[in-house]
């Protein structure tokens, strides 16, 4: 059986958090409960976590880890990037950009569902044309990938 350990990394303060990263994580939820009734996943355990990050980690805010390595690695076409949130300005009372990923020319602020279910069906698959190496301290080597 492989495991999935899927974590939504996002800043909390006072026990908010801002719209951008609460949609992230609602939307990993719905995928989740939607793919443990697939049946490729009937020898998966799926976990779900969360980071709560504070103020001087935002940089890392709104990101989603699988197994401890970012989601970008198992999508095509992904960078990162940033861009003003309003929601966490409020939170934190000053201007902030927070982090996005880029695919193409579009840049997902909320990282939508569609995205995060390609992202596990490629883990689950070992999608080949994602380099995953070197993001495990195994190199990969441990079968957490």
């Amino acid at each position: 059986m492989r495991n999935l350990l899927i974590q939504w990394v996002h800043l909390t303060i006072n026990g908010k958090t801002c719209q951008r990263c609460s949609d992230t994580g609602k939307n990993i939820m719905e995928v989740i409960g939607d793919l443990k009734n697939d049946p490729r996943f009937k020898e998966v355990g799926l976990a779900f976590g969360e980071l709560e990050l504070p103020p001087d980690e935002i940089s890392s805010s709104n990101e989603i880890l699988f197994n401890g390595v970012p989601i970008e690695k198992f999508i095509g076409d992904a960078a990162i990037g940033e861009s003003p949130c309003r929601s966490c300005s409020d939170l934190l009372g000053k201007l902030v950009n927070c982090r996005t990923i880029c695919r193409g020319q579009e840049i997902l602020e909320t990282i939508p569902k569609e995205t995060i279910r390609e992202a596990i069906l490629n883990w689950l698959e070992g999608d080949k044309n994602q380099d995953i190496s070197g993001c495990c301290p195994c190199g990969g080597d441990c079968g957490c990938l």
